[in-house]
């Protein structure tokens, strides 16, 4: 999966970009303030992640169109979308494959921001992946087929371990 998006930023299908969160003072806006201090609150995800809500809130706001628009609120697994879902956060462990989102895939997202956790000692970074301009090739495609294939791999995972249950439990012999 690496070598597929190390491919896809050197053959300019996707721009890369990296901001260090030392950099940033993520000041946000009354309507982004209030959605922070709403969704700190609720505690909509773990506390590790939580710490990286105001620089993904910041990061969105930033986004054309998106300063006084409210962003949905983060899911369980750590990924929030603006509301038009043109730009999107992740939080946490963010998923390499998703980058496949910024060009192709379900959301075609034209932006999206990673944000690992913080880590003591180390250089904390947002990482920016960005759909470049310009029309998708086969190469893209050629390069997505290791997304595919993750795809069948994890839905034959899931047949297994539900045969492998069903044998444990006396149910199939």
């Amino acid at each position: 999966m690496m070598l597929n998006v190390t491919e896809a930023i050197n053959q300019g299908f996707v721009k890369f970009t990296r901001i260090g969160t030392e950099t940033v003072e993520p000041m946000l806006n009354p309507i982004y303030e209030h959605w922070y201090d709403r969704w700190v609150q609720c505690k909509v995800m773990g506390k590790a992640s939580m710490k990286l809500l105001r620089h993904g809130m910041w990061w969105m706001q930033q986004q054309r169109g998106q300063k006084y628009r409210r962003p949905w609120a983060p899911d369980h697994d750590g990924n929030m979308c603006s509301e038009d879902r043109k730009y999107a956060v992740y939080f946490g462990k963010p998923p390499l494959y998703a980058t496949y989102n910024v060009c192709d895939g379900r959301h075609r997202y034209m932006r999206i921001c990673m944000i690992p956790h913080f880590k003591r000692g180390q250089a904390n970074e947002m990482f920016i992946f960005e759909r470049a301009r310009g029309p998708i090739t086969r190469s893209w495609n050629a390069l997505c087929i290791g997304r595919d294939v993750r795809r069948v791999i994890e839905h034959d995972f899931w047949i297994l371990f539900v045969l492998a249950s069903l044998i444990l439990l006396g149910q199939i012999s």
